[in-house]
């Protein structure tokens, strides 16, 4: 999926999002999001981001898993 283009809706559906206010707290979480990084909705909402967001020194190693997640996702 690339922002700023049309997508179409099978793309979203498997798309991870999730959503922070502006202190920091997760406000929204789907089930793709579950999936990447292995914490349920009620674990994460309403809690800080710095939960479940890699540390910045570790955002390479992040990428590099979500490439292997994607790699072994079926239909990919």
């Amino acid at each position: 999926m690339t922002f700023g283009s049309r997508t179409n809706t099978s793309e979203l559906s498997d798309a991870a999002f999730a959503l922070f206010d502006e202190q920091g707290a997760t406000v929204a979480w789907t089930e793709a999001a579950e999936r990447l990084v292995g914490y349920c909705a009620g674990e994460v909402v309403g809690r800080s981001a710095a939960l479940v967001l890699p540390p910045f020194a570790e955002v390479r190693a992040m990428s590099a898993f979500v490439e292997q997640f994607l790699s072994r996702s079926p239909g990919r």
